[in-house]
């Protein structure tokens, strides 16, 4: 028994001592998962496997020909934590090109986050715990990210709440009824 997407399907390999959990990782097959040691001495669970693909979804907006395999990319996405255990998906990606006019394209990963190498329920989940007034440093420490990553979620998260186009401020819905300043003396 294996889990594509949502649906779980039969296979011949045994799964004893191991948990199947859903998830959103739509067309992703996990072929098997191990346990790694990391550079900081903890340990991280990879989840290895393939992204399925049709090839005729690939087709040259030039010339309108099928396209081939050019290349195959080794990516490697951070994934929500088990406990103490860092999490990745590993998965080879996909490069095509026309043989016809050279035209190329690259394999879509529908579970990645825009602009990072994490998983999307990573980046949901950040958010979430930014949104309940975590710091950075604090959301860096529960989702094992660099707080640059962080940092730059968050970013994007105000810029999309609290912009228009990401450069004007909305107008707020109601405004304040006082305002107050606060004076100090820096000198005597």
């Amino acid at each position: 028994m294996y889990i594509k997407g949502n649906r779980v399907h039969n296979a011949t390999a045994d799964f004893g001592n191991m948990l199947l959990i859903p998830n959103n990782f739509t067309d992703f097959v996990n072929n098997g998962t191990t346990e790694e040691e990391t550079s900081a001495g903890g340990k991280a669970y990879c989840f290895h496997g393939d992204l399925y693909y049709d090839q005729n979804d690939f087709i040259c907006n030039r010339c309108n020909c099928k396209m081939e395999i050019h290349d195959v990319y080794h990516v490697r996405l951070r994934h929500i934590c088990m406990g103490e255990h860092v999490t990745f998906v590993m998965l080879d990606k996909h490069r095509f090109i026309c043989p016809k006019c050279g035209q190329t394209a690259m394999q879509h990963i529908p579970f990645q986050a825009k602009h990072h190498r994490i998983t999307v329920e990573l980046l949901a989940y950040t958010e979430n715990l930014l949104s309940r007034g975590f710091t950075n440093k604090e959301v860096s420490g529960l989702t094992g990210l660099h707080q640059g990553v962080v940092k730059n979620i968050d970013k994007a998260r105000l810029q999309r709440l609290y912009t228009e186009d990401g450069k004007a401020f909305k107008k707020p819905e109601k405004q304040s009824a006082h305002l107050a300043i606060d004076e100090f003396r820096s000198y005597r």
